[in-house]
């Protein structure tokens, strides 16, 4: 039966930082490593030491081409930090790169965060779901395009993520419009609305044609593609309209 015992030996840890711990979101591998690196460290009041890769293999049951791998990772991460060849884990919690579990935890009800922190940790949250499948020397490079930046005056600067967010809903608009401009011309030439079981094959082609054409110059070109007979034998498709060969000869009034 087991009996641990303080007098063999105990690991002090600030309740904090365990929280912490309990609190970010970690690999079952990079826990083992922290873990172990507290034992080493902590454990024998040491604020940092040189741990033998196959030290980690032995404590933990990971292969040592894991526990490399995960070092690094901890590393990138900012949960790690190296003097020589010693290493310890990085007490400022704050400044760990990885995403909070939440935040009804100890450490957000203790106000260890405030308010306006806390905005930036969910915005932040939000980006590493986005960046989660990323290469972890890519994420990094990620959030730097995609956190909240000011102006000398203060006021927030549209970010990438903003204004891909943007163009986003500009050309659904734009996409929607130019479907439904194309209907009204269809109703009036064939009698008949478009197939409405196609409108997604008819979102993917209008998308297409806006890389080359506006919208002002798509919907310039629906009088004289309705106007024409020699498109008669197409029903006036969006399809066809919409196809590189089609727009050229709009264009060029063939």
């Amino acid at each position: 039966m087991a009996s641990p015992q303080k007098e063999n030996g105990y690991t002090p840890i600030a309740n904090e930082l365990l929280e912490a711990f309990i609190v970010y979101r970690f690999t079952e591998y990079q826990r083992l490593v922290i873990l172990h690196i507290w034992c080493k460290t902590y454990g024998f009041n040491k604020p940092h030491d040189w741990i033998a890769n196959s030290q980690f293999v032995e404590a933990t049951g990971i292969r040592k081409g894991h526990i490399s791998r995960t070092l690094s990772e901890l590393k990138e991460l900012s949960i790690v930090t190296s003097t020589g060849n010693k290493i310890r884990v990085n007490k400022d919690w704050e400044s760990w790169k990885v995403t909070p579990r939440g935040n009804n935890s100890y450490l957000y009800r203790s106000q260890k965060l405030p308010p306006q922190e806390l905005q930036k940790q969910k915005a932040k949250n939000n980006i590493f779901a986005k960046a989660k499948n990323m290469r972890l020397q890519d994420s990094r490079k990620f959030e730097s395009d995609y956190e909240e930046t000011r102006d000398m005056d203060g006021n927030v600067v549209e970010t990438k993520f903003d204004k891909e967010k943007k163009e986003k809903a500009e050309l659904i608009a734009s996409v929607s419009r130019i479907i439904d401009e194309f209907n009204k011309q269809h109703i009036k030439r064939i009698g008949g609305e478009l197939p409405r079981g196609d409108i997604r094959f008819m979102r993917k082609v209008v998308k297409e044609a806006l890389r080359l054409y506006t919208e002002k110059e798509l919907m310039a070109y629906m009088p004289d593609y309705f106007g024409n007979d020699y498109y008669e034998n197409t029903n006036y498709a969006i399809w066809t309209m919409m196809s590189t060969k089609v727009l050229n000869q709009l264009k060029n009034g063939k």
